[in-house]
């Protein structure tokens, strides 16, 4: 079997197990947000939202750029069968983390009251003590799921975070609620949350993965590794800014309220991420290992064939975020947040974006091409943060949504440009036009329903099946699938013991080269 295939097989495999587990996921995150947001006030879930970027920059800071480093280096080492060194390299990253993650956590705990004070509400102090409590647990799980991903574990990986950060966060967050907890009492269960599947990911890492007692020491390059993870620290930090600095300012210029508001919007937004979320969890050490060998035909092919597996995915549900903002806010955060569907509208766009490109951030790293990286995101975080301040007061959080929209645009289509002068990417415009007119003509679909069926929390399940079904077969009939597509869709097939011959007689008919 081509290289080319094998690589395909495990990031479609691994992809999978990594979209299923995104959607559990981001399931239950979506569906505790949607269940905190409707118990607490907006002003309550604004204060949350704002202890949960504090938490998130604090994390980013607390890994070190680990998480890169983790998939560029394991592969490598397993390629070269060199068990020390992936155990030298795990023990040097998660403890020097951890250190860096104490620290962090002191500050904030340290300076709760003085961040109250510039945010100008004082029940942000007792979030932040908590969440200074959750920092060290979140940035070493964060690196353990890394590391899972590294050795290509998803299916640990999957399970671990679905069950530790997924369904129990959301089962016992319901429990606090059904007893009347408050907010407090809320980010108390994130702290429990992260303790138990801390320990949990130590247990899977050492008896099914990789065994940190059992294999010996060696020695690794300690400066080429933090030449390589320190700039990615930095470039971590500013995606960091990129993605909280909108929610920051908001805080800052606005009250909680609107945070609230916004919030609501952004995670429906950002739910288009899963899908290259998944693919480049997979991606990111297959193109290591084809890296390390120098196989770049197959790393370019592989990149543009994943690309376009991200677009068929993806851009159907692009469309309906677009055109039906209104409707799916009000349905499922209430109609109290429905005033923020212009902001659905246009995250809508810049995370598409992010999707459209696929994994240009990831190729540029595995060509270490950091230092890139960080002058490009250095600048876009320099003038995000100048869009919103210019911004925020003037429209508001309509404001915060085009300055975070524009920068992921600009940063995708710079990084783009880049990689295509190293590896000579490019995209098969036929192949997108097909989807693209699959999408809009099951589109039309799912808006003729909408005449007969308005949407409720009980239809638009049924709405959704109804527009995936009519999409797969727009897509059948402009015959957009192509050989491989087929190939890795039998696999699975015969990997879940399903006899899908019949199946494969009438996919091949729709089938081209």
């Amino acid at each position: 079997m081509e290289e080319k295939q094998i690589a395909l097989r495990q990031i479609a495999k691994g992809g999978g197990i990594i979209f299923v587990g995104y959607v559990l996921l981001g399931g239950f995150d979506f569906l505790y947000k949607v269940i905190v947001a409707r118990y607490l006030s907006p002003q309550d879930y604004g204060v949350l939202s704002l202890g949960f970027v504090i938490l998130g920059v604090s994390v980013t800071v607390s890994r070190l750029g680990f998480s890169q480093a983790f998939k560029k280096y394991i592969p490598e080492y397993r390629t070269m069968k060199l068990p020390g060194k992936i155990k030298s390299l795990i023990i040097f990253g998660l403890g020097l983390s951890f250190l860096i993650s104490l620290v962090v956590a002191f500050s904030i705990y340290l300076f709760s009251g003085k961040i109250s004070v510039f945010f100008s509400n004082d029940s942000l102090s007792s979030v932040l003590k908590i969440f200074s409590f959750v920092t060290p647990f979140y940035t070493v799980l964060y690196l353990l799921l890394d590391i899972f991903l590294s050795f290509k574990r998803a299916k640990e990986r999957v399970l671990v975070d679905v069950l530790g950060r997924g369904v129990l966060i959301f089962v016992l967050t319901l429990l606090v609620i059904f007893l009347g907890g408050k907010l407090k009492e809320v980010c108390y269960i994130i702290l429990f949350s992260y303790i138990i599947s801390v320990f949990i990911s130590f247990f899977v890492l050492e008896t099914r993965i990789f065994s940190i007692f059992k294999n010996e020491l060696s020695k690794i390059d300690h400066k080429r590794i933090l030449s390589f993870s320190i700039p990615l620290l930095l470039v971590g930090f500013l995606g960091t800014v990129l993605r909280w600095s909108d929610t920051f300012f908001i805080g800052y210029f606005k009250e909680e309220y609107y945070v609230g508001l916004y919030n609501a919007a952004y995670p429906l937004a950002f739910i288009l991420l899963l899908v290259i979320q998944s693919f480049n969890s997979l991606f990111y050490p297959v193109a290591s290992e084809l890296y390390t060998k120098r196989d770049f035909k197959n790393l370019r092919e592989i990149y543009g064939t994943v690309t376009r597996w991200i677009f068929l995915l993806t851009f159907p549900l692009f469309l309906l975020l677009i055109f039906f903002p209104k409707e799916f806010i009000s349905t499922l955060f209430g109609a109290k947040y429905v005033v923020a569907y212009k902001v659905l509208i246009i995250l809508s766009f810049g995370t598409f974006t992010n999707a459209f490109f696929g994994a240009v951030g990831i190729l540029l790293q595995v060509f270490e091409k950091q230092n890139f990286i960080f002058r490009v995101q250095f600048s876009i975080a320099f003038l995000n943060i100048a869009m919103n301040i210019i911004l925020i007061p003037l429209y508001g959080i309509e404001g915060a949504a085009f300055a975070t929209s524009l920068s992921m645009i600009l940063w995708n289509v710079i990084f783009f440009l880049k990689i295509r002068k190293i590896l000579s990417v490019h995209f098969f415009l036929r192949n997108y036009l097909k989807y693209a007119v699959s999408a809009f003509f099951s589109l039309f679909v799912f808006f003729s329903l909408d005449h007969f069926i308005s949407i409720s929390v009980y239809t638009l399940f049924f709405k959704l099946i109804f527009y995936a079904i009519s999409y797969t077969a727009f897509i059948l009939l402009t015959n957009s699938l192509m050989r491989e597509d087929l190939d890795i869709l039998i696999m699975f097939g015969r990997r879940s013991g399903l006899n899908l011959i019949f199946l494969e007689k009438i996919l091949r008919r729709f089938l081209r080269d």
